[in-house]
């Protein structure tokens, strides 16, 4: 019964380490924004550290409805980086939980 606990913990936690990306947002196929829409988040992208070349061309990849979005307040562009030190950190706190507990829970040498 312990076994098969111990199973179903490992198996949660790793739908709910992986299972995530499957829900992640994608991009429609179709890439056209209206030019003075696309110009204003390439000017607020410069603004907050993006070099010109590279927000041009994000801005110029967004679909219309979202260049119109992200037009119509400034504010909502932000500049997001990738994984920092801290979340790496969890990250390797968190998965070294869940082997632990696995190791604890599955450890048949102490019958």
């Amino acid at each position: 019964m312990l076994r098969l606990a111990g199973l179903a913990l490992v198996g949660v936690s790793l739908a709910v380490m992986i299972a995530p990306p499957a829900w992640a947002d994608t991009l429609p196929a179709k890439r056209t924004a209206a030019s003075g829409d696309a110009q204003r988040v390439a000017d607020r992208l410069s603004a907050v550290g993006v070099p010109a070349a590279e927000a041009r061309a994000h801005a110029a990849s967004l679909p219309s409805a979202d260049a119109a979005y992200f037009a119509g307040a400034g504010e909502r562009v932000q500049v997001v980086a990738g994984v920092d030190l801290a979340e790496m950190i969890s990250g390797t706190v968190l998965l070294a939980l869940v082997g632990a507990s696995a190791w604890v829970l599955l450890d048949d040498t102490k019958k």
